[in-house]
């Protein structure tokens, strides 16, 4: 009855942590009970603007390392011009809140262009994706923001763009009267229907990456297309092929695992979705520049 008697408005009750809250949306006000000036509990909307900033390295060599580790300390100093929040901040990356898509794209646009400028001649070693979407705190069962965020961590693997942004931002910012680079260079639009296979695609790919066995008619089979559409699709997301993106995606997945755990390597490796220890190897190589079994020992040494 007490549903009934509130329509469509959600009921639900979410218990968040208030520094989780403020880590959002800033910090919340009570009113003053003295005041009778009808204060709100929180002075500003709660649709925020989330930028996923993901850095991917290109070489773990100590050197190239120092080096991207240097260019991505300078970056969340540059968060607040922009009004930006930074929630959580590690070596893979940023999630950074914003009240406005202006704000959020000019951060993502200057960073962009400090990249650029540092990278001249192809000296910096990484590479950096960010992926912007839209909503508020709480739009179904889950954690604050979840579903902004988990848009958001798709968006910024694709490579179309190193900034892509949901068709709701693009719409957002319009109307803040943004003005968007000619030919919006560095930038990336993806609408619903794209969106849509975005979503569908990565859902799988997180459910199944780590399966040694996986195969294109496995994709083909969950996603309910061609062989010749999935990969028409994929290479226009990411710009990469399907066997490639995959792969980079189960290095990335490897590297975390060897970054948090001195373990077996080739349990790493069949873990992460390679048959054998030698192609682990050498894929890793081509992709850091170093042998996974000299990687773990140059970390671990001190």
């Amino acid at each position: 009855m007490h549903s009934h008697a509130h329509g469509n408005v959600p009921t639900t009750i979410i218990e968040v942590s208030p520094s989780v809250v403020e880590s959002f949306m800033g910090k919340l006000k009570d009113p003053d009970p003295e005041q009778n000036d009808n204060e709100l509990i929180i002075p500003e909307p709660g649709l925020r603007v989330l930028a996923v900033v993901r850095f991917r390295n290109l070489s773990l060599n100590k050197a190239d390392f120092e080096k991207s580790v240097n260019f991505k300390r300078t970056l969340p100093g540059k968060a607040p011009k922009y009004k930006g929040k930074i929630v959580t901040h590690n070596t893979d990356g940023l999630l950074i809140s914003f009240t406005t898509a202006s704000d959020a794209l000019r951060f993502a646009m200057e960073i962009r262009s400090e990249f650029i400028k540092s990278n001249e001649g192809g000296t910096l070693p990484m590479e950096i994706q960010t992926g912007l979407d839209v909503g508020i705190p709480v739009e179904s069962e889950g954690e604050i923001f979840q579903k902004v965020i988990e848009t958001a961590q798709k968006l910024s693997h694709i490579s179309g763009g190193d900034i892509t942004l949901s068709a709701e931002v693009k719409i957002l910012a319009d109307n803040e009267n943004f003005v968007f680079p000619p030919g919006n260079a560095g930038l990336q639009v993806l609408y619903p229907p794209e969106l849509e296979f975005l979503n569908r695609f990565m859902k799988f790919m997180e459910s199944s990456w780590f399966e040694n066995d996986l195969k294109t008619g496995d994709f083909t089979k969950s996603l309910g297309i061609s062989e010749t559409q999935l990969y028409r699709k994929v290479t226009s997301l990411t710009g990469k092929g399907l066997s490639r993106f995959l792969k980079e995606y189960r290095l990335e997945k490897a590297l975390i695992a060897l970054n948090t755990q001195k373990d077996n390597i080739s349990r790493i490796a069949f873990e992460n979705g390679f048959n054998s220890l030698a192609y682990f190897s050498k894929c890793f190589e081509e992709a850091y520049g170093i042998r996974p079994s000299v990687y773990l020992k140059e970390k671990f040494s001190g």
